[in-house]
């Protein structure tokens, strides 16, 4: 009968034990899940600021390209050229800008 106790007592055990591993295994899953959701929501918040930015970018170009055009007294296709000059140069500093402001340093490995 002693065996049979102790057989009831190591069954007991491993199901306390496995129950303890579940809710681990639980946490973790939904730490996880947690850390999913937060991505996805700054992914989506990216692509809806990049959406707004790019309709701002349209609509400020006609303002920029007629601006140039009766500025400097140019042709349809001259001032097209001169407009797109000039954005594709203001748009490489400020990107070179906001890299060097913004951008991420990279870690090198020691080994």
């Amino acid at each position: 009968m002693k065996k049979l106790t102790n057989k009831k007592q190591l069954e007991l055990i491993i199901k306390k034990l496995l129950k303890e591993k579940t809710l681990v295994a639980k946490a973790e899953i939904e730490k996880h899940t947690n850390d999913y959701k937060e991505e996805v929501k700054k992914a989506v918040l990216t692509a809806v600021v990049a959406a707004f930015s790019f309709l701002m970018a349209l609509e400020w170009r006609e303002v920029i390209k007629n601006y140039v055009n009766s500025l400097l007294e140019l042709t349809s296709i001259q001032g097209d050229v001169a407009s797109a000059s000039i954005i594709t140069l203001l748009s490489v500093l400020a990107i070179l800008i906001f890299t060097k402001v913004l951008g991420v340093k990279e870690v090198k490995d020691e080994k």
